[in-house]
This record gives C-alpha cells, sequence and structure tokens, in this order.
C-alpha cells in the first residue's frame, strides 16, 4: 500500500525520463512519478551487480522456452530497464522501453493489461504524447476500483497529472494535479515520499504556470520532509533545492490566488 511506504523508497518500475535517484546533474526537473522516487542506495548497491545477471539470464531463458510473444516477456524486459535506470544508465533503459512499446504498439487498448504500466514506458522515452492514451486509460480503470484500491487511483491519477503538465497542456492538468495531492494529504503519511513528490508536482505546475510564489511555498514543504530523511547533501535534496532556486529566481511579480488543492 502506498500509504504504508516508508519516507522514500523506489519501486519496481521506473519510468520518467530522469537520472537515477533524481541526480543533481540531471537536466530534468519537471513533475515526478511515484517510481522516480530514490531507493535507499547503500542497500540496493550490494544487490545490483546480482541483479543484473540473474535478470539478464532470466530473458534469455525465459525467451528460449516460453517465447518473446508472451505477455510476461515485456514485464521482464522492464524489471531489467528498472535496474538500468536506477543504476544510472537511462541510455539501456531507454533502449528496453523502445522494444516493450514495439511489442506492445499492436495490441488493442481493450486488451491491454496494465495501460498505466505502458505509459510509464513512453514515459521513460519521453514520449509524452504517445503516452497519453494509456494514462488515460488507466486512470479510466483506476477510477472503477478507487473506493476498494485508493492507491491505484492516485497512482493513475498522478501519472496523467504528470503526463499532461510534461506536454505544456497546464489547463488540463490543473485538476488532476490537485486532486492527487488532496487524496495524497489524505491517505498518505506525512513524511511519505509520495506526498513530497506530489507536492513538488503542484508547485512544478506553478512555476510552469508562472506562479512563482506559490510555487515557493509548496516547494519549501517538499523540503521539510525530505530533508530530514536523506540529509542536505543527498541528490534528491539538491535536485528539490535546484526547483525552489529557480521559482525563486523567477519571481519578481508573484500573482496572488485564491485557488488551493
Amino acid at each position: 500500500m502506498l500509504r504504508r511506504f516508508g519516507p522514500l523508497v523506489l519501486a519496481l518500475v521506473s519510468a520518467a525520463p530522469l537520472c537515477a535517484q533524481v541526480r543533481p546533474d540531471c537536466a530534468y526537473d519537471g513533475p515526478l512519478l511515484l517510481q522516480d522516487l530514490p531507493a535507499d542506495a547503500s542497500r540496493q548497491a550490494q544487490n545490483d551487480a546480482y541483479l543484473e545477471r540473474h535478470y539478464v539470464q532470466s530473458l534469455t531463458d525465459f525467451s528460449c522456452s516460453i517465447g518473446k510473444l508472451s505477455p510476461a516477456y515485456p514485464r521482464r524486459l522492464n524489471t531489467l530497464a528498472a535496474l538500468y535506470q536506477r543504476t544510472g544508465h537511462p541510455e539501456a533503459a531507454a533502449g528496453l522501453a523502445e522494444r516493450i512499446t514495439q511489442i506492445t504498439s499492436s495490441v488493442p487498448m481493450e486488451q491491454v493489461e496494465n495501460p498505466i504500466w505502458i505509459a510509464k514506458q513512453y514515459f521513460r522515452l519521453g514520449d509524452y504524447a504517445g503516452a497519453e492514451p494509456f494514462a488515460r486509460e488507466g486512470l479510466r480503470r483506476a477510477e472503477a476500483v478507487r473506493e476498494d484500491d485508493p492507491d491505484r487511483y492516485l497512482d493513475a491519477l498522478n501519472s496523467l497529472a504528470v503526463n499532461l503538465t510534461m506536454q505544456r497542456k497546464l489547463q488540463e492538468a490543473e485538476a488532476p494535479v490537485a486532486e492527487a495531492l488532496a487524496l495524497g494529504q489524505q491517505i498518505l503519511a506525512p513524511d511519505s515520499g509520495f506526498l513530497a513528490l506530489l507536492l513538488n508536482n503542484q508547485g512544478s505546475w506553478y512555476r510552469m504556470n508562472g506562479e512563482f510564489g506559490l510555487a515557493i511555498d509548496f516547494y519549501k514543504q517538499v523540503l521539510a520532509i525530505v530533508v530530514p530523511s536523506l540529509g542536505e547533501e543527498h541528490g534528491t535534496v539538491v535536485y528539490f533545492r535546484r526547483n525552489l532556486a529557480k521559482a525563486r529566481a523567477a519571481d519578481v511579480s508573484p500573482t496572488p490566488r485564491t485557488y488551493s488543492p
């Protein structure tokens, strides 16, 4: 369950065009997906080399015994892609994401097992227009189980919000960005990394919309969550501080607004 996550964790599926653990030298500075949250680096570093060998061998064995046309084959490709993304090999991850989208491109939408998962492959490639129909279908399906599985709905809602924001469809993105944050504040722990991510996304929406004063307020809330968990030197903290610095630099004449998520 999302609400039970520790302060900052990494899901298995990594997606947006983002450097591993949101490195401070990464050019990307927009809204984030749940999968962009950093992992426990010290623990994962011990296993990464073993995991890569295991995943590669598993793919080889799987393709020989079952075949690349199996629906499970793209999922296994994604597991390896997530590992590459996390360990600082975004080009390798993008290559696998491209293979996944090629395999699944001919599948009718109603037969797609997990549209959000496919959308995130397009995210990894930076193809937000290609991701949008999958993100919308994923949210439509999640809405049907919203009461029973609010965590799934929140992830799907945030995925569409990020998609629209990254396409600069800010008017369309406004409602899902705000709704995702409001729901996150209801069901997530106050020190949740996912809540920090949702606050960042709201701040990024305001910054892209030219409302820098409001963006600053949200970025400060993000830092209040992540600094105690990660420390000042962590790459993710540096990343969020960079967002705050950009908003402050642009905050020449902030426009007051009564809207509040």
